[in-house]
Formats: structure tokens, sequence, C-alpha cells
């Protein structure tokens, strides 16, 4: 059957079943992955004798229609179901965040809401505290902007245009102004042409006026669109309501109930939750599959495997002056191995089983005399000797890369430190 709208089903657990009805066989279909889940999207698509049926089914009370719209129909056979998960989980330590500016991080620490600083002015206790080194790196001046213009919007109750240009809704409102002083200061032009002898005389009025108008200059040039930026416009909005020209604001302490040295910046950002959580990345293991070639522990959350042990990791444990743990995490917990090496040739690859002779041994057992054992298993195939056979701990991967190396004719010559000599020849 289907599952019902909101059911929880935990991982492994039959969330619908397939029956055939050629075979009469029910095929069960469990859920996927580590995490339970709810059942949040169930669409089906089938065939009756009556023709095809659609139906998406968004909720229980729905769900039972479609079942008797099923059996009415004597529907028979289905195309098509399709399901969708919903996971509900609170934020930890650990978890990713990111505005939509691209501004990602990762939550570090989780306050009581008691101990979070508060506003002065609002009494407000910020949801989420960000590091401002943030900002020069990835360098979104759109957050910014996006925080004192939803600040500004919401105290005025407007919807507001946050581009880095001026605001061009004021623009709008002055452009027309403007094209109208633009006909009569042609319909001027003229008439000052003609009376040229009389500007003349003019003159010396109009350089009285000139400093007056230079102290305008810059008033005018503040209220020019096309000088203004969006600081300048939204600015002027957060001090009408008491707030700070900038969007700061002055702090208190959760803690000790003082005021905070600094001014924090401060406003509401739309903030969106990562897939990238804890729970689903967290991975532990003690013992498990190892790699069939490198005898390692494989890698991968899903099959069991462990977390790479780097270049960097080894560096932090050498910095830390920790050389035995380096030892057990590389070696005794790794791929430790027990090898055979011919100390006289230093070869690693050449060591060979010594096998008894049947016939000598039989020989000894008809003759009651006791069955002579060789002193080492192993002999090297260069040396033709066991006198310098050396058992020696190894990572096995040392050896892979011994063959690695015979096999493009490079040969690897260990030297141990007790080195056995051949015997000298009798010549």
């Amino acid at each position: 059957g289907l599952p019902r709208l909101g059911e929880k089903v935990h991982p492994y657990d039959k969330y619908y079943s397939v029956y055939n009805s050629l075979t009469g066989a029910v095929r069960p279909v469990r859920l996927k992955g580590t995490e339970p889940a709810f059942i949040d999207y169930v669409a089906v698509n089938g065939a009756s004798s009556k023709g095809s049926l659609q139906k998406v089914i968004q909720h229980t009370n729905t769900l039972l229609k479609v079942f008797r719209t099923v059996t009415d129909m004597h529907f028979f056979f289905v195309y098509l179901s399709e399901y969708s998960f919903a996971s509900c989980e609170k934020p930890i330590i650990g978890d990713k965040f990111s505005s939509r500016h691209g501004q990602k991080g990762v939550c570090s620490q989780l306050w009581p809401d008691i101990d979070m600083p508060f506003s002065a002015n609002t009494g407000m206790r910020p949801d989420l505290i960000i590091n401002p080194h943030a900002f020069p790196s990835r360098m979104t001046i759109a957050m910014l902007l996006e925080s004192m213009a939803a600040k500004a919007g919401s105290l005025h109750g407007k919807f507001i245009n946050a581009t880095p240009f001026a605001n061009s809704v004021k623009e709008e409102d002055k452009d027309p102004k403007e094209k109208d002083k633009d006909p009569k200061e042609k319909d001027k032009d003229p008439k000052e042409e003609d009376k040229d002898p009389k500007e003349k005389d003019e003159d010396p009025k109009e350089e009285d006026k000139d400093p007056k108008e230079e102290d305008k200059d810059p008033k005018e040039e503040d209220k020019d669109p096309k000088t203004r930026s969006v600081v300048d416009e939204l600015g002027p909005m957060l001090a009408s309501y008491g707030f700070n020209y900038h969007g700061t604001e002055v702090l208190y302490s959760g803690l000790f109930g003082t005021e905070m040295q600094c001014e924090i910046f401060i406003g509401p950002v739309y903030y969106q939750r990562l897939r990238h959580m804890v729970s689903d990345k967290f991975q532990v293991r003690t013992t498990g599959r190892i790699d069939q070639i490198t005898r390692q522990p494989i890698g991968g959350r899903k099959h069991g495997g462990g977390i790479r042990f780097g270049e960097m990791e080894r560096d932090a444990l050498l910095a830390h002056g920790s050389a035995y743990l380096l030892h057990d995490r590389l070696h005794s917990c790794s791929d430790y191995h027990i090898a055979d090496v011919c100390s006289l040739c230093g070869s690693l690859l050449t060591a060979t089983v010594i096998k008894s002779d049947p016939q000598k041994k039989a020989k000894r057992e008809m003759l009651g005399l006791p069955t002579v054992r060789p002193q080492k298993n192993f002999a090297c195939q260069a040396c033709k000797t066991s006198k310098g056979m050396e058992t020696v701990a190894m990572p096995y991967v040392f050896r892979y890369l011994a063959a690695e190396l015979a096999a493009m004719n490079i040969k690897l010559e260990l030297r141990l430190s007790n080195k056995s000599e051949l015997p000298a020849s009798k010549e």
C-alpha cells in the first residue's frame, strides 16, 4: 500500500510495497540512509479499466478519497508513484548557514537567549552574530545594503529598492520638474541674447551673488540623485526614527549588563539553512573493512570507512611533539605488516618458503632419527640461503611500493642495523 502523509519512517523501514499480479510476490521498499524522515508528498499515476488515474495526495483526508476512488474504478495497475521526505532537525554546533549573498558560515556556539546582548534602543536581541572579518574577504557589500534597507523599510513600512545606485523612484519624481524647467530656460535664452548690453551692467551684481551660490552648490549636489549613494538615502530614514545614520547601535552585555564599548552594525537579513549538517557528516570507525590492495582502511561514511590522515595532520602531530601517536595512527592502526627481509642483499621481495624434503623426512623416520626442521621457514632466492633473513615490521603499502618499483626495473634495497655477511668463498 501507500504510506500515510506525516508518518515517521526510520532507516530500513518499509514505507510501501510492490505487488506482482503474475507471480503473486510482494516486494517491500525500505528507506535508505541513516536518519529518520517524514512522508511529505505522495503522487500516484496509474491506469484502470475505466481509464487513467492521476492523483496527487497532499493531505490525509484526500488520501482516503483516493483509496475510495481506486476501489470504485477497479484500479489494478500503478505506472508511477513518487514520494518526498522531510526531516525536522534543530540547529546544532557545526551546521551551516548562508545569506542570499553567498556569506556562508558554520555555527560555532549556541548561547541562551538571556545571555545574548540586547539593543539600547529597542531591547531586541540578535538571532545571529557574525564576525566582521567575513566581509572584507568575501566582499558581500550587498548584504550590508540589505540590512540597512530592510531596517529602514520595516520602520517606514515601505518596499525599498536596494540597488547600489541612487533610488530610481526618487529620480523619477524629480525628472518631470527638471523637464519643466528646461523649456523655460530655453525661452529665456533668446531674451538674454537681446539684453546683452544690460547683462554687462549686471555683471558686478552677479559677481556679488557668486559666493552665495557657491555656498548652495554643495547642498544641491547632495540632493542630486546622481551624486547621492544608497547610504545617503537610507540614512535619513533611519535617523528619522531615532536610529544611527549608518545602521549601528549600542548593545549591552547579556552577562554583565554593562554597555559594550564598540558600536555594532545590526539589522534584519534573510538567512537560509544549508543541507550541510553535522548529523549527516559525522563519521566514526573502530574496526571494519580494508582495501584489498593497500590493506589500509577504506574511506567513505556509507561503507563504514575512516577519515584520511593527510600531510597536514601529520605536520600537526610532528609540531605537537607526539611522534609516537603518529606511529600509532599511520602504522599500528592502519596497515601493520610483518615482512621477511634479506639483510645480505637488502631485498624485500625475494623471500620464499622453505619446503622440507619428504624423502629425507621418511628415511629419518624409518631409521628412528628425529626429523630435522629448518631453523627459519624463509630463504632468499637471490642469495640462496636463510642465514640473513630477518623479520621486520613495516606498513604494507611500503611492500606494495617495492613491487611497483620492481615492475619498472628499479630495485629497492633495505639496510638493516643487524646486517649479516655472506660466508667467505673457499677459493
